[in-house]
């Protein structure tokens, strides 16, 4: 009787180590999204995703999941993040306006950061990585009309732009080397003016 006493204890004792130590290694969703967005807020963009990636999979359907995704999508748009996926920024957003009986206040700011992604390069990037029908999937699953993005993207612009000053360059060079041709053939003109001059003088 004693010893079945004593397994008891030690089982119990046992298990309430394990929930000790699995409380400590889990923080509660509210202190991982604390946690997440402190380590956001310091730019420290790999912890941030590591606490928020899991919390928004687990808790897409509560506030506290929600939040993590829309922290998620601005670590993913700034600057300063050197590993920014402007096409994950993209996806998230697609998928956060999907989530039934969505906040109205969440509504806006997903657009935004949705447009946000497009116009910066979320399509091209996608394209680069070879994932041209991501993108379409991503729309095609979203309950809500998805705003339309920008008609050029940044991009897109950049590109243009540097295609137009190659042409320029181009141009340049051609009208260059016109005007060096002119000025030779007008050298050799007034030469031959002189040496005219010169046979013609009494």
């Amino acid at each position: 009787m004693r010893r079945a006493a004593l397994l008891l204890a030690l089982g119990t004792a046992a298990i309430s180590s394990c929930t000790s130590l699995n409380a400590i290694r889990e923080p509660d969703p509210a202190t991982a999204l604390h946690e997440g967005v402190t380590a956001l807020e310091s730019q420290n963009y790999a912890r941030a995703r590591a606490l928020l990636e899991p919390l928004y999979l687990e808790h897409w359907e509560d506030e506290v999941g929600r939040r993590a995704m829309l922290a998620l999508i601005a670590a993913e748009v700034d600057t300063r993040n050197p590993d920014r996926r402007l096409w994950v920024a993209a996806d998230l957003s697609a998928r956060l306006l999907n989530v039934p009986d969505l906040e109205p206040w969440i509504v806006p700011v997903a657009e935004a950061y949705y447009l946000v992604a497009l116009e910066l390069g979320a399509h091209e990037q996608r394209l680069a990585l070879g994932d041209s029908a991501g993108a379409r999937l991503a729309s095609r699953q979203a309950n809500r009309v998805l705003p339309t993005g920008p008609e050029v993207t940044i991009p897109a612009r950049i590109t243009a732009l540097e295609s137009e000053r190659s042409t320029l360059r181009r141009r340049v060079a051609e009208l260059e080397e016109q005007l060096a041709a002119s000025a030779e053939e007008l050298r050799l003109t007034k030469v031959e003016l002189e040496r005219i001059k010169k046979t013609i003088k009494p």
